[in-house]
């Protein structure tokens, strides 16, 4: 009896023994993954913006300075392929979880209206999703999709006989960054 009680101890204490080992290695690899995100990081990509009935193509450059596990500082700049828009931008960003994030910013629009150069600013809302292959790369692919109004001067399409005007868009990006 006092063996098979002995044997049973045992077995237990091993197996307590190991998943805490175990847990404790996990939980350094993630406090490693989440140090790898923290400071600069910077990418680029394709974006697609809708409004009026119709997609504009550019490229999009991102810069982040993640200073805390749950809050950063964006730098985006837009340039329009399809369209002559152009955009640099300053957010806040809030991650709630590793890879996903809102953001909150303001930036200044310069766009040609009628052959001239106008500028406007625009408030925009951010939702994205940083997508590593693994959790200790040092990149990602963002996808990122926002909404924004522009204040002041409106985007507008001319065709045949009419001008129709708009202050809202949304678009999106998928962009490749690096840690």
């Amino acid at each position: 009896m006092k063996r098979i009680l002995f044997f049973l101890l045992s077995v237990f204490a091993i197996q307590a023994h190991a998943g805490y080992f175990l847990e404790k290695d996990a939980a350094e690899e993630e406090q490693k993954a989440l140090e790898i995100d923290q400071g600069f990081s910077f990418g680029a990509g394709p974006t697609a913006t809708y409004y009026l009935g119709a997609f504009d193509l550019g490229i999009g450059g991102i810069s982040v300075y993640r200073f805390e596990s749950d809050f950063g500082i964006s730098l985006d700049a837009f340039f329009g392929i399809s369209e002559p828009i152009h955009e640099l931008a300053l957010a806040g960003r809030y991650y709630f979880t590793e890879g996903d994030f809102v953001d909150f910013g303001v930036g200044g629009v310069l766009l040609k209206k009628e052959s001239e150069w106008q500028k406007a600013p625009r408030i925009f809302v951010d939702y994205g999703r940083n997508m590593k292959p693994w959790p200790r790369a040092h990149f990602a692919l963002q996808a990122r999709i926002r909404l924004s109004y522009l204040v002041g001067e409106t985007l507008d399409r001319k065709e045949m006989y009419s001008t129709m005007e708009a202050y809202t868009t949304i678009s999106g990006q998928i962009a490749l960054v690096f840690f």
